[in-house]
């Protein structure tokens, strides 16, 4: 997983200050210790994201590890159906909370 213990730190401090009972995956490129580059991808389930919430978590991410490029989805809970793109994006997923 190519994030720092500090960003790693900063992303669940963030969302667990909007749900507490959110969790949080990373995926995509990240994920993969061999590849370079690539934007911050992550997967958050919890039952109180909408995208004003979306966007303030965000935001307080970019806040504290600076800016760069960030991409958040969010689903309802794990055991809901998912939409094919999120079934796609948890397959390879690394659970950060």
């Amino acid at each position: 997983m190519r994030l720092s213990d500090e960003e790693k730190q900063a992303i669940v401090s963030v969302v667990a200050s909007f749900d507490p009972a959110a969790e949080v995956y990373l995926f995509g490129s990240r994920v993969d210790d061999a590849k370079r580059g690539g934007d911050i991808d992550l997967l958050i389930y919890s039952g109180r994201m909408d995208r004003t919430v979306r966007r303030a978590i965000r935001r307080a991410i970019l806040d504290r590890i600076g800016e760069q490029k960030l991409d958040i989805v969010t689903a309802k809970a794990p055991g809901h159906a998912a939409e094919p793109f999120i079934r796609l994006a948890r397959q390879n997923a690394v659970r950060l909370t």
